[in-house]
């Protein structure tokens, strides 16, 4: 059974719980209605989070409600998916109040997905693993500079340089039969086919330029997120595996 279903499963189940309920009976329904917003985070349904939330009687809940902080963690990730930047900035803020340490993971958190790795120096007191995502990062990273430089001085040697053998053979190859249809072209007199295989030639050329430097991009991106993401699963840094509370 899949985990989609399990979650499906789940959220009938406390659906129908939520009409049999007595209204009096608040703080039951209210730790259902949460379970109904559980289950749509898990399932990364995040705007059937956000209009759960704001038609059921959390959005009155504070630090008494035993799960107010997992339900700020599920919020302020929805907000921040939906990109209501204004919303999410509010929970974070809310969560600043009530639980300080757990805003400070949250923003490490974000930082680290965000991928600016600028900008990771100020959370260097929040996680040792910081510092060593950036030197891993340094040392393995690849310049875009340098991939279009090597391109322009010989096609496909950028690609060779971020590890692209297949695409750095093709580069060569297409661009060495170009060049050499060219000439073949204007060497006996075909002044027009050789013009027109030139333009094909010039677009491959200052393509492959372009396109090292975008896998130069690509590559420095599997690398950080290959690193980061394996520091975020040992130090629950993912919003989900903040999650302490379940009824």
């Amino acid at each position: 059974m899949s985990k989609f279903l399990l979650i499906f499963i789940l959220l009938i189940s406390v659906k129908r719980a939520e009409v049999l309920i007595p209204k009096e009976n608040l703080n039951r329904i209210q730790e259902i209605q949460y379970n109904i917003i559980l289950s749509y985070y898990l399932g990364k349904k995040y705007s059937d989070v956000i209009a759960t939330f704001e038609k059921s009687s959390l959005s009155n809940v504070d630090r008494s409600f035993n799960a107010f902080e997992d339900l700020l963690i599920i919020l302020y990730e929805s907000y921040a998916a939906v990109k209501d930047e204004e919303k999410a900035k509010q929970t974070l803020e809310l969560l600043n109040s009530a639980f300080p340490k757990t805003e400070k993971k949250i923003e490490l958190s974000t930082a680290l997905q965000a991928g600016k790795i600028e900008e990771l120096d100020k959370y260097k007191s929040e996680s040792s693993s910081v510092e060593m995502i950036q030197n891993t990062y340094s040392q393995a990273k690849k310049s875009t500079g340098k991939a279009q430089l090597f391109n322009a001085c010989l096609p496909g040697a950028g690609y060779l340089y971020v590890g692209q053998k297949k695409t750095a053979a093709t580069s060569f190859l297409l661009n060495a039969l170009f060049i050499a249809a060219a000439y073949q072209f204007f060497h006996k007199g075909y002044i027009a086919a050789g013009a027109i295989t030139s333009s094909f030639e010039v677009g491959w050329y200052f393509g492959g330029i372009y396109g090292a430097g975008q896998e130069a991009k690509f590559y420095n991106e599997r690398i950080y997120e290959t690193q980061t993401t394996k520091v975020m699963q040992q130090e629950k840094l993912f919003p989900a595996f903040m999650l302490k509370y379940g009824f």
